[in-house]
This record gives C-alpha cells, sequence and structure tokens, in this order.
C-alpha cells in the first residue's frame, strides 16, 4: 500500500513540474511565438558544409577567436557532417557547439530565442525532450526553404560566427 502511494505522489510530481515547465512565472512577460519553421529538405552535402565552414573559420580569424572557437555542422537529425576545435578552445568546446548545432536542427530555431525565452522567465524550453543547449550561436541552416542542417560555434563571437557561416550559402 505503501508503494502505491510513493509512486502516485511520485506522478503527481512529476505531472506538476512539466505543467509548471511549461507556463510563465507570475510577473514574466509572455514571449512571442517562435518564426515559422520551414520543413526539413535533404541533408546538407559535405561540400556545403565545407563552404559554411570555410565562412565561419574566415570571421573567427577575423574576429580573433580561430583559437578559441568550436564549430558543428550538422544535418538536420543533428547527427555530425563536419567539425573543427581551435587549439586553446576549452576541453568542453565539442559539447557546447554540438549541443548547439543539434537543438538548432531539431528543434529548427536559434539556440539564442531559447537562451531570450529563458531570460523573460519563461521554462518552455526547459519542457523540450532531450538535452537542449541555449545560447548564442547556434542557427538552422535554410537553403530553398528548407531545413538542411544547423551550425553551432562556442568559444567567442558565437553568434556572429555562425551567421558567416550560414552566408555562405545564401
Amino acid at each position: 500500500m505503501k508503494t502505491i502511494a510513493l509512486a502516485a505522489g511520485i506522478a503527481a510530481l512529476m505531472l506538476t513540474t512539466i505543467a509548471a515547465a511549461q507556463t510563465a512565472p507570475r510577473g514574466a512577460q509572455p514571449f512571442p511565438n517562435p518564426p515559422v519553421r520551414s520543413p526539413y529538405g535533404t541533408p546538407i552535402t559535405l561540400e556545403q558544409a565545407e563552404a559554411v565552414m570555410a565562412a565561419a573559420k574566415a570571421e573567427a580569424r577575423k574576429r580573433n577567436v580561430y583559437g578559441t572557437v568550436a564549430i558543428a555542422i550538422v544535418e538536420p537529425s543533428g547527427e555530425l557532417v563536419t567539425y573543427i576545435k581551435g587549439t586553446s578552445a576549452q576541453y568542453a568546446a565539442y559539447e557546447f557547439s554540438m549541443g548547439k548545432a543539434r537543438t538548432s536542427a531539431r528543434y529548427q530555431r536559434s539556440t539564442k530565442l531559447l537562451a531570450d525565452q529563458l531570460a523573460t522567465g519563461s521554462l518552455q524550453p526547459l519542457a523540450f525532450p532531450g538535452a537542449t543547449v541555449a545560447g548564442a550561436g547556434g542557427l538552422p541552416i535554410v537553403v530553398g526553404g528548407r531545413t538542411i542542417g544547423a551550425i553551432g560555434t562556442t568559444g567567442g563571437f558565437d553568434e556572429e560566427v555562425a551567421q558567416a557561416g550560414l552566408a555562405a550559402l545564401k
């Protein structure tokens, strides 16, 4: 009997936690709906990924962060296509850049948008299944109106380095 009561209590706590994560706390400003997402397309090719990587690396060099930056490019499923890590990048750089790229690819939105939602007090990004990374530097790669992958960067000027990578396919 105690086991059933304990299980019921745990289930109620879990449901309450999930519901709380989906509603904004009192006083929080409502966050606007995310932009309309494009449908998934054929995954990014290695040649396209290399062009994105070259542009992102050039931006990192221009901003003097090439040695500390890590850049990951993934296909829509979040699986790795190409990656670089500067010689002075922190050990966690792989996890951060891959996390941003995966989050952006799978949820088809900027990881900065998720960070902005959290900053307003919205806990909605915490309700996403799986590991998500909120912070500047994760952007979907959209070509011909279809999401073909994503880029994730960390190590300095994350959003600017990622934006420069996207510009290579425009």
